[in-house]
């Protein structure tokens, strides 16, 4: 063979190649998308918003719009709202405006700021838990539940929520370097809390109707002591 016919075969195999090389980058180029941390802020960003959103309805007709119309305040079954109560509000109110504010640092990129003040949120955490259970201890001792439920059967509920909320806490604290299962753990523990302020959507009316009527806040006290004296 030539030098001639070599050099030529060189020169078309240096095209062929130039050839699939363009094809490969076209065939794999894709359309220009926003990064995935920016819909991921986005859609933390939201529903943060619309968590507090939602505990802002559930507990407002018998907590919070009280405050504004200095009315009567009452619990889920009418019940009266202690000063532990208040603490419980208090707490888990703390909780969602931190997680908004949170969400918040992350979506302005203050990461340092935002590792700071979640140390914050490990020992507010903490504290939800103590007292969100001894709140649902007490209130099973009154006999509090909502009607037609049997109040240590009740008690079920909120002490599960407790766990599965200290239980995602603490695996989002173990895993805060793993930037992907720490905000999901972390949602998935608010998502433990707001079901009660769902729950609460349906029956705040109906606590409020219940509330008007006399002697309907001593009523689970009376059923408790007559499954007492049993």
């Amino acid at each position: 063979m030539s030098a001639h016919q070599k050099g030529t075969m060189l020169t078309d195999d240096g095209g062929m190649n130039h050839m699939v090389t363009d094809v490969h980058a076209s065939a794999t180029a894709t359309p220009h998308r926003a990064p995935a941390s920016h819909h991921d802020r986005l859609f933390y960003g939201s529903i943060a918003v619309a968590l507090a959103f939602t505990v802002f309805l559930g507990f407002g007709p018998t907590y919070f719009f009280p405050i504004f119309t200095r009315s009567l305040q009452s619990t889920q079954t009418g019940g009266p709202v202690t000063p532990l109560v208040h603490v419980h509000a208090a707490l888990f109110s703390v909780w969602v405006l931190l997680f908004v504010g949170q969400t918040t640092l992350v979506a302005q990129r203050k990461l340092a700021v935002h590792r700071r003040v979640g140390i914050a949120g490990g020992v507010l955490a903490g504290l939800m838990v103590v007292v969100g259970t001894l709140t649902a201890l007490k209130k099973a001792a009154r006999g509090e539940a909502p009607a037609g439920v049997d109040p240590d059967k009740f008690l079920m509920i909120p002490l599960s929520d407790m766990v599965l909320f200290a239980g995602f806490i603490a695996a989002a604290l173990l895993l805060r370097a793993n930037r992907e299962a720490h905000k999901r753990l972390m949602l998935l523990a608010y998502v433990c809390i707001v079901v009660a302020a769902v729950a609460r959507q349906e029956t705040s009316h109906r606590a409020l109707d219940e509330r008007s009527r006399p002697g309907t806040c001593g009523r689970g006290r009376d059923r408790r002591r007559a499954r007492s004296s049993d």
